[in-house]
């Protein structure tokens, strides 16, 4: 019968033979062997893997080596070196029995409630992607994500169109100089804006920093009125409906990571883009459609406010999937929230 107990190994495993030969081989040559070295480790032992780490693209050099009596004073220096009040430590389950002693006797996570995240049978997986597709915080997501991708891509395809024919009337630009200059203002400002509303939806939480955005991006609705302000304020327009329109891709995607279970994140998010994008396919035609429709005869369109007021319901319906979605503004102290921290337990 083979013991599977934690330190009672089978014991014809061990090589007697070969422990014996090199415990003979030091002692002839050294008595001192018995003595005790350094703290550090035996530096002999300690050149000589500093020597192999070296040769193996590590440099590091003796003092840089410290050799420990065995995995469980290493697991303790380790724990003393990092963890700190408010730490987390992730281990699986089952695990080295020494490991779980070690950090649990740690002042630093005393206080800190053990947390075990259940790992579902591969039975329940259908079961809990229907329950992760069908979850409030993912439905909302998916939904906004889809009315961005109807006000975002409608915006790219017809916005240099638009600002091309009335800024060519004003400034006196040349079409082609007109377009390119347009369309990488409006990419360079998205460009800005996914940076910074990230690093302010980590601060701020991703709930408002999605309302924020989806609320400016309702420029839409006075883009082509502001024509008639002169062109210095047309262009602050466009770079602010640029910037509002692309700056919430990245927290949406954030989001999404936050609220479904990791197993089921890549089907979400494929899931996602094909809506987005799908629905947003069709966002440039409706745009074209009602363009049509609102300039009826004429062989240059004068008339973009309805247009942009068709893309602007797509922006408000951004602003009220946003105000859906519950709240989740972080401490102070950058720690995730307990409660929060029950629901990403229970996502499965």
């Amino acid at each position: 019968m083979v013991s599977f107990a934690g330190g009672i190994p089978d014991p014809s495993l061990f090589e007697v033979d070969a422990f014996r030969d090199v415990y003979g081989d030091v002692l002839t040559r050294s008595e001192s062997a018995l003595q005790c070295s350094t703290t550090e480790g035996f530096p002999p032992l300690r050149r000589w893997i500093a020597q192999y780490m070296s040769d193996r693209g590590v440099p590091c050099r003796e003092e840089n080596v410290l050799v420990t009596h065995g995995s469980q004073q290493a697991l303790d220096l380790i724990g003393k070196l990092f963890v700190v009040p408010g730490s987390s430590v992730i281990m699986t389950a089952p695990s080295y029995l020494g490991a779980l002693q070690s950090f649990t006797a740690m002042a630093a996570l005393a206080h800190e409630p053990n947390r075990i995240f259940r790992r579902e049978a591969v039975s329940e997986g259908a079961q809990s992607f229907v329950r992760s597709l069908a979850s409030r915080r993912s439905v909302l997501l998916t939904a906004r994500y889809t009315a961005h991708c109807c006000e975002l891509l409608g915006m790219w395809a017809w916005a240099p169109a638009f600002l091309m024919v009335t800024l060519g009337t004003q400034i006196g630009w040349s079409p082609a100089v007109l377009g390119v200059l347009v369309a990488c203002m409006l990419h360079l400002f998205g460009a800005v804006a996914t940076l910074l509303s990230g690093g302010l939806s980590d601060r701020l939480g991703r709930r408002l920093i999605l309302v924020t955005m989806a609320l400016a991006g309702t420029v839409s609705f006075t883009f082509d009125w502001s024509a008639d302000w002169g062109a210095t304020v047309l262009l602050v327009l466009a770079a602010l409906y640029g910037f509002a329109t692309i700056a919430d891709s990245g927290v949406l995607s954030t989001a999404m990571t936050e609220a479904v279970a990791p197993r089921h994140l890549g089907s979400m998010l494929a899931l996602r883009s094909i809506l987005g994008f799908g629905a947003g396919a069709f966002s440039p035609l409706a745009f074209g459609w009602v363009l049509d429709l609102t300039n009826p005869g004429l062989g240059e369109p004068t008339n973009w406010g309805w247009a942009f007021a068709a893309l602007g319901i797509g922006g408000a319906l951004t602003t009220l999937f946003a105000l859906m979605l519950p709240g989740d503004r972080p401490r102070r102290s950058g720690r995730v929230p307990d409660e929060h921290r029950s629901q990403t337990d229970d996502r499965e």
